[in-house]
Order: C-alpha cells, then structure tokens, then sequence
C-alpha cells in the first residue's frame, strides 16, 4: 500500500506543479488541501489516514493531543527554519526527529580512505572555531573522498556503507565528543536517520543519500571535533536498557537520540558513546 501524503493550506492549486513529483507518484498518493482547516477534531480526521503531512510555517498548530491523534503519521514536513505553532516536545516524545536543510557546495574532494572510520578520522578541523552553525560550515571548504559516486552505485550497497558510516561516527563519540557535547551527535545521528528512512525511498536514491548523509556528518566533524581524542571507559558494564533508563533520566533529547542510535548500531563501543554523552551533557532540570 502506498504512503498518503497531505499538502495543507494549498490555496493556489500550486503544490503538485512546483516540484516533479515523479520520482515518489508510484509509492506515495499526494492529496492537497486548498481549505484551511482550523478545527482540531476536524484536522484529525482529516489528516487520520496520512503517513506524511506538509505544512507551512506557522499556519497549522500541531499540539501534542493532535499528534496522539494521528497514528500514522511518519513525518511532517514544514516550510522555515522554525515553527512556533508544533508541540516539538511532545513530537520528540513521540519519536520524532527534527531536522532541517541546508546546502553544502564547493567543497574540494580531499584524499580519502577505504572506511568510514578511517575517512572520519581523515577530516581536517577547522582552523577557526568559534561562531554559530552558518559560520562554522561557511569555513568548510573540502571534505575526505569517501563512498564516492564512482565507487558506490548499487543501491545494496549503498545500505552497507550508510550502516558502516553510523557506527564508524556513533563509536567516533566516545573518544571525540567532548570538541562539542551536543553538535557532534550529530555526526551519527543524522546518518542514522537517513539509514531508517532509506526503505521508503525509490532504490535509486540510495546512493545519493549516502553521499548527502556522507557530506553531513564529515562536514559536522570538520566544524566540531576536537583537536586530539581522549581515551574513554564506560564505568561498569550496563545492559542497554540499563543505558537507556539513564539517557531518560538524564531528559536532554541529544543524549536520547544518540543512545537510540546506539541501540540502532548495537554493540558496546556504541553504548560507550551514549554513557559518554550522558556524562559531557548537562541534565535536564
């Protein structure tokens, strides 16, 4: 059965003519709507049998008792850096990671290495680190050759590599976090997160998604590393429902989502890691 997507707020039919749709029309059903539905109990059961919503920003409150409503909702999709009127706590209560897109061009091919392991550990940091996210990826300027177009074109392939990459970044953690606690999560999560939507997508995005997730988590370690890794052992051996049980209590959502990746990835290196950015992040509360 094919995924159902809602576009909201469509006023002016614009939606389904300003994108090539062509690539997702034969797994996804795109619905607009022209209307904008204030009600709750009416945008519920409207939106109750979509897997994906698209909305605009700031044009359609999503609380956390709409979200409860909506079971099969996979991802929601908002124009804008932010949105004031979606209950992000209760979304990532629910699960759901938030990201956003930002290009990342020019950049010089630089030598690179047969592993993710080895690439990572062949990124050059940034000379000058100081400054906001924009400021730092601004001084981004090559990245390691690794996975490249030319070498990975099956979209198997593909998979192995994105599943190589996670755990090469999530174990990289345990060791380098502490250049910055919660910015270098990213480094692992974000290519998680593409590796867990990589079965929605037509096979041939495989690859470049690999690339683009690539790109991600070498330029966030050009921007955050530190200058030399530090030795790291876990104190005692917890179970990973013992880790988890810690990552909750401790509330930041960061250290969540690193330690469900390093369920993801499932080894001890990885549980490693989250025990380390339990012990570099600041709690909640």
């Amino acid at each position: 059965m094919p995924l159902r997507c809602a576009v909201l707020d469509d006023f002016q039919d614009a939606a389904l003519a300003s994108a090539d749709w062509s690539p997702v029309e034969d797994r996804v059903e795109i619905v607009t709507f022209r209307e904008h539905i204030s009600d709750e109990d009416e945008l519920a059961g409207a939106l109750a049998d979509f897997d994906i919503v698209v909305t605009l920003r700031e044009r359609v409150p999503f609380p956390a008792g709409l979200f409860d409503r909506l079971p099969r909702l996979k991802l929601l999709v908002a124009s804008g850096m932010r949105n004031s009127v979606i209950d992000h706590a209760a979304a990532h209560g629910l699960g759901y990671w938030a990201a956003r897109h930002h290009p990342v061009t020019d950049l010089v091919p630089l030598p690179g290495a047969d592993s993710a392991a080895s690439a990572l550990d062949a990124v050059t940091p940034i000379a000058e680190r100081d400054g906001g996210f924009p400021t730092r990826l601004a001084r981004v300027r090559g990245l390691p050759t690794w996975a490249t177009s030319a070498t990975v074109t099956d979209p198997d392939a593909a998979h192995r590599h994105l599943t190589e990459l996670v755990r090469a970044a999530t174990h990289r953690y345990a060791t380098h976090g502490h250049g910055e606690a919660t910015m270098l999560v990213h480094a692992a999560t974000a290519p998680n997160a593409v590796l867990r939507v990589l079965p929605a997508l037509p096979r041939p995005l495989w690859a470049p998604s690999l690339r683009a997730a690539w790109t991600a988590s070498a330029a966030v370690t050009a921007m955050y590393a530190p200058d030399a890794p530090a030795a790291y052992t876990p104190p005692g051996n917890p179970t990973p429902e013992e880790v988890v049980e810690l990552a909750l209590e401790h509330g930041d959502e960061h250290v969540i989502k690193l330690t469900d990746t390093a369920l993801d990835v499932g080894d001890e290196r990885a549980l490693a890691a989250a025990l380390r950015s339990i012990e570099l992040s600041e709690p909640l509360g």
